[in-house]
C-alpha cells in the first residue's frame, strides 16, 4: 500500500519514487537494479511457462517426450539444464508471450478482466476434480513433521523467503499499474485502492492453500 498510493495521486512511476528514498542521484542505482530485476523475472516466467508448455505438449503428443532427457530424440547434453523437448516449449512460450509484451500498460484492462474470470474457476476446478479423483484432500494435513534442527530453520527461510520474494515483485510492479488509476468525479481522494489491505492477504493464503490441497490429492493420483 506504501508504494501503491502515491502514484495513485500524483501520477508517477515506480521510477520516480525511488529519488524520495535514495535521493536524486542514487536513485540510478535503484532504477537499474530495477532493470536488471526484471530480465531476471521474465526469464524466470518465461522458464516456468515453457515447463507448463511442455507438459502440454507430451499430453497432446506422447511422442514428444522422445526429446525430454531420456529420450531418443534429445541432442542437448543434461550439463546444459535443458533437453530439446525444454527448449521448443520455451521457444514456443516466448512466440505466444512476445504480442502480449508489446501491449502498453493503458490497454491490459481487457486482460486482466479476463485472468480475474479465468483464474478462480481454473483453479477451483482443478481442486474440486483432484480431490474427487483422489478421494479426499492427500495426507497432506496428516502427515507428521519430518525436519529437525538447522534443517527446519533452513526450509523455513527457504519457504519464507519464497513467499516475500512474491510480495516484493508486487511491491515494486504495483505503481506502474496504480497510477492509471482514476480519480472520483468530486475530485476527492479516491479510497477504493486501500481494500486491497485486508483482501491481499486473503487472496494470496487462499491461492496458496489451493496450491497446497490440490498438490497433496495430484500425489494420490499420479503417484
Amino acid at each position: 500500500m506504501l508504494t501503491r498510493a502515491p502514484p495513485v495521486h500524483l501520477i508517477t512511476l515506480s521510477a520516480f519514487g525511488s529519488g524520495s528514498g535514495f535521493g536524486y542521484y542514487f536513485a540510478y542505482f535503484a532504477i537499474a537494479s530495477r532493470c536488471i530485476l526484471a530480465m531476471f523475472w521474465l526469464g524466470i516466467q518465461s522458464a516456468n511457462g515453457a515447463l507448463a508448455m511442455q507438459v502440454m505438449l507430451m499430453a497432446i503428443w506422447p511422442s514428444f517426450a522422445f526429446y525430454d532427457w531420456n529420450g531418443p530424440n534429445n541432442t542437448l547434453p543434461r550439463s546444459g539444464g535443458i533437453s530439446t523437448a525444454g527448449m521448443i516449449a520455451y521457444f514456443l512460450f516466448w512466440l505466444i508471450q512476445l504480442p502480449l509484451l508489446l501491449i502498453p500498460p493503458t490497454r491490459l484492462r481487457y486482460l486482466f478482466i479476463i485472468k480475474l474470470i479465468a483464474a478462480p474457476i481454473t483453479a477451483f476446478a482443478t481442486l474440486g476434480y483432484m480431490i474427487h479423483k483422489a478421494g479426499g484432500t492427500g495426507a497432506i494435513f496428516s502427515q507428521p513433521g519430518t525436519a529437525t534442527g538447522e534443517t527446519r530453520i533452513y526450509l523455513w527461510l527457504s519457504c519464507m523467503s519464497s513467499v516475500t520474494g512474491v510480495w516484493a515483485t508486487l511491491a515494486c510492479n504495483i505503481p506502474d499499474f496504480s497510477r492509471y488509476a482514476k480519480g472520483r468525479a468530486d475530485g476527492k481522494t479516491n479510497y477504493a485502492q486501500y481494500i486491497q489491505l485486508p483482501v491481499l492477504p486473503i487472496i494470496f493464503t487462499l491461492c496458496g492453500a489451493l496450491g497446497v490441497i490440490t498438490t497433496s490429492a495430484s500425489k494420490v493420483v499420479y503417484g
